[in-house]
């Protein structure tokens, strides 16, 4: 086989095993979904612990901060700066302890929406933060939801790690509270985060 020939072949195994992705996000992402989850947990294990630095800092929203910004809520380009500021200062991991649980209602393309006023290619601020936290190393929150919430839901969130049993105890539901819906953030800005992390005080059955 002569390297014009190699050429085609691989071109055409490239097509088709594309094509064949395809087809499988298309009519079972729920399985490759798994699959990436499988694969991204051997990977965890076979790198193993890594030490962090030691090296935490919070960034809070005080007094000075709302004097120099304005109001909360702050609208979500402006959180998407501060991501950006963050990223530029060499963060290594940025955590963000609430959840953008509905659109920001002050975006300029809802603004125009609820006004009745069709302009195209307006701002609309959970597209700028989405695009924000797919360049960012940025972790959302998520909440378990315990007893009939309407606004919960059953969707398991992104998140970059693996779980590991030390032991199997088929007591467990005994002390450890099971959730009935999970509180998300809204799916461009959720789909978009490097990882999830919830932010539920810890409670224990009596």
């Amino acid at each position: 086989m002569n390297s014009k020939q190699r050429f085609f072949l691989y071109f055409f195994t490239a097509i088709l095993f594309s094509f064949s992705l395809s087809i499988l996000y298309l009519y079972f992402p729920k399985q490759l979904q798994s699959v990436d989850e499988l694969l991204r947990t051997t990977m965890f294990e076979l790198r193993g612990e890594i030490k962090d630095s030691g090296n935490i800092v919070i960034v809070d929203i005080d007094n000075r901060s709302l004097a120099q910004i304005g109001q909360w809520p702050w609208s979500r380009n402006i959180v998407a700066k501060l991501l950006n500021t963050l990223t530029q200062a060499q963060a290594g991991i940025i955590g963000i302890d609430m959840i953008f649980a509905e659109a920001d209602r002050t975006s300029p393309s809802l603004v125009l929406k609820n006004m009745n006023i069709p302009i195209k290619n307006i701002a609309n601020y959970d597209t700028i933060l989405a695009q924000t936290l797919a360049q960012t190393p940025t972790i959302l929150s998520y909440q378990f939801a315990f007893g009939k919430d309407i606004y919960s839901k059953k969707e398991t969130p992104l998140f970059q790690g693996t779980v590991i049993k030390h032991a199997s105890n088929e007591h467990v539901d005994d002390f450890i509270d099971t959730a009935d819906g999970v509180l998300l953030n809204i799916p461009v800005l959720q789909e978009n985060s490097y990882s999830s992390g919830f932010v539920n005080y810890a409670t224990s059955k009596s």
